[in-house]
């Protein structure tokens, strides 16, 4: 039987016809199981741009070549910065400067510190600045920078304080300057006249001017001498008159004359008259140069001090203190809970080293007085005072 080519043809479709749809269900149902596991997006996600990427800053230039380096050239010209054949670099005005830098901007100065001593956030205390005369430009010393003496200060009550009779002091004296004593005896013809106008006679006039040649003389006791112990920080003020022998101080005096009607000795005053009075300094700012001289020579720091004495002391004020807290007693410590600690720190002899403390703290350190102890030996008090370092 002969099939015709068209019956062929018709024969061939029928049968790929089923084979398409086969094909076609299977990629459907494969889709299908995708979507199910997650393989496959349900929904057409929208296309998101990337984000443009700017490069990354080149960094400044590389430093010229040094000169007569290993780029400049050997037989070249002696320019700095400048290879053979190399054009000059012109800067284009039209062409933008590197991110960050400004053309011609100078560099900005650091920021100066406070006026209270703080920078950056971090604070610091300056020792401040003193307009005050000082000790050396305004007074003389008749020992400097210190000298070894056998002379001691009256040691029965400093022995309780670990001190030994075999322990080495130094001494250190300050007197008014020879320059200030010449100009106080060249005022005396107008002390003399006030003085006869205030109703003075002259024999008493003539005795204002003995007992003031005496005190004042060559021969005549200093301001302050005291005695320092370097090794065991203490400073011991044998002597002190400041106010009665400092030139720079006006006081007030007396001479002991005759009354007219009672013919009793009896004290008349007068107004020392004081000369260059701007340079006085104070009694604790001598005993902290004292103490400054003496621990400097001896190679030991001011912070070290820890006993400040003071010998034979006569001021009426301070020993009626000491009779009134004392009693009978002959020796007596006073803490800052007893009665008689703020009643002594209220006299000079207490006042003097509380200051010594306070103006001189930068370099003292932080202290404070622990203790008064007084004694009463012969007649004479002694006082020892104990400092300690003071809490924040």
């Amino acid at each position: 039987m002969r099939i015709s080519l068209s019956s062929i043809l018709l024969l061939g479709t029928a049968l790929a016809a089923p084979l398409q749809e086969v094909d076609r269900f299977t990629k459907q149902a494969r889709y299908e199981n995708f979507s199910v596991r997650g393989l496959v997006p349900l929904l057409e996600r929208a296309v998101v741009p990337l984000k443009s990427v700017r490069p990354a800053n080149p960094g400044p230039p590389p430093p010229p070549p040094r000169l007569n380096g290993p780029d400049t050239p050997a037989d070249g010209p002696d320019t700095p910065g400048l290879r053979p054949n190399q054009p000059e670099s012109v800067p284009n005005p039209d062409e933008p400067s590197a991110p960050g830098v400004r053309p011609n901007e100078p560099r900005s100065p650091k920021p100066p510190a406070r006026g209270d001593g703080c920078f950056r956030k971090r604070c610091f205390k300056q020792p401040p600045e003193s307009s005050r005369p000082t000790v050396r430009d305004n007074y003389h010393r008749d020992q400097d920078p210190i000298e070894a003496v056998n002379d001691k200060p009256n040691a029965a009550y400093l022995r309780k304080a670990g001190f030994e009779d075999t322990d080495q002091w130094y001494t250190t004296i300050i007197n008014n300057d020879l320059t200030v004593r010449d100009a106080f005896n060249a005022k005396w013809n107008d002390q003399r006249a006030q003085l006869l106008n205030d109703g003075w006679n002259p024999e008493d006039v003539n005795k204002v001017k003995n007992a003031q040649d005496a005190k004042f003389g060559d021969d005549a006791d200093p301001i302050l001498t005291t005695l320092e112990n370097t090794s065991k920080g203490t400073i011991v003020a044998k002597q002190s008159y400041n106010k009665d022998r400092d030139l720079r101080n006006p006081h007030e005096d007396y001479v002991m004359v005759r009354d007219p009607t009672t013919r009793k000795r009896v004290k008349k005053f007068y107004t020392r008259p004081a000369v260059g009075e701007s340079g006085l300094v104070y009694w604790s700012e001598m005993v902290m140069d004292n103490w400054r001289t003496a621990a400097t020579a001896q190679g030991v720091h001011v912070k070290t001090l820890k006993y400040i004495g003071r010998d034979n002391i006569v001021t009426d004020e301070t020993k009626e203190v000491f009779a009134t807290h004392m009693g009978s007693a002959t020796t007596m410590i006073f803490r800052p809970n007893d009665a008689g600690y703020a009643a002594i720190a209220r006299t000079p002899h207490g006042k003097g080293p509380a200051r010594m403390l306070r103006d001189f703290e930068d370099e003292l350190g932080r202290k404070e007085i622990a203790s008064f102890e007084v004694e009463l030996n012969n007649g004479v008090y002694n006082m020892l005072i104990t400092l300690r370092s003071r809490k924040r």
